[in-house]
């Protein structure tokens, strides 16, 4: 019996120190992290981020949390000044003369108004009088138009292009009005109807741009590359056969908007 004591006794004992070892021998990548002294995580207000700042001083924040302390005005006694009667009968004596005075000045105001009554305004006027100062008509109000931007941006790309079409055809214009006699009149009207034609359309393009559909503007960029084609290298010799170049394109830049 008792050796059987003895071995129950020793197993309960080994039981035990392997507990103890099994609680103590933790590996180190199961163990826990440690956070460093002083080392809190905070929260920053305005970007809602949590951040990790460090404490140097610990008693710096015994007091959160504690009602905010109420700094209250000191008050300071009244000195009261002994009482003297001459200054009180002077100071009343001063407020009876004033309103006195004001009394009689509203009085006399009141008399002079009825003696004397202004006379009326239509009298004071002088209808043959004229202003005075010179009058200006005020400047009418343009004609405003609002435009989609699309027709802005195509209005400014082919202003361009007519800009410099115009370039080309203005000494053309002024050479053939000087010899208009040497040239067939055929050609020059048709040439003059052209010019007629581009001139309108050119400086009325902003006016008429919302009427104009996207077959005109591709027919309008076909025209002005038409001319763009015809040369116009030595002007004074060869101004009639540049006429006739001009006249056999049949343009008259008169589209049906």
């Amino acid at each position: 019996m008792g050796s059987l004591r003895e071995s129950v006794r020793f197993s309960q004992n080994h039981l035990q120190q392997s507990q103890l070892k099994s609680c103590y021998l933790i590996p180190s990548a199961v163990a826990m992290p440690k956070a460093k002294p002083f080392i809190v995580t905070a929260k920053h207000e305005p970007t809602g981020l949590l951040e990790r700042i460090t404490i140097h001083n610990t008693h710096k924040f015994d007091d959160v949390g504690k009602p905010r302390r109420t700094v209250r005005p000191t008050i300071l006694p009244l000195v009261r000044r002994p009482f003297n009667p001459e200054r009180a009968e002077k100071a009343k004596h001063d407020i009876e003369e004033l309103a006195l005075r004001a009394h009689l000045f509203k009085k006399q105001q009141l008399l002079d108004r009825i003696s004397d009554p202004a006379p009326p305004l239509i009298d004071r006027i002088d209808m043959q009088a004229g202003p005075s100062y010179e009058y200006e008509p005020p400047k009418p109000l343009p004609d405003i138009h609002f435009q989609r931007t699309k027709i802005l941006l195509r209005t400014s790309e082919y202003n361009k292009m007519f800009a410099a079409t115009a370039d080309r055809l203005e000494p053309v214009f002024a050479r053939m009005e000087k010899e208009e006699g040497n040239l067939e009149p055929e050609v020059v009207a048709k040439v003059r109807r052209m010019g007629d034609g581009f001139d309108e359309l050119y400086h009325g393009l902003e006016k008429k741009a919302r009427r104009l559909t996207n077959r005109h503007w591709r027919v309008i960029k076909r025209d002005l590359k038409r001319i763009g084609h015809v040369s116009f290298e030595d002007l004074n010799s060869r101004l009639p056969e540049i006429c006739n170049e001009l006249a056999s394109l049949n343009i008259t830049f008169k589209y049906e908007v």
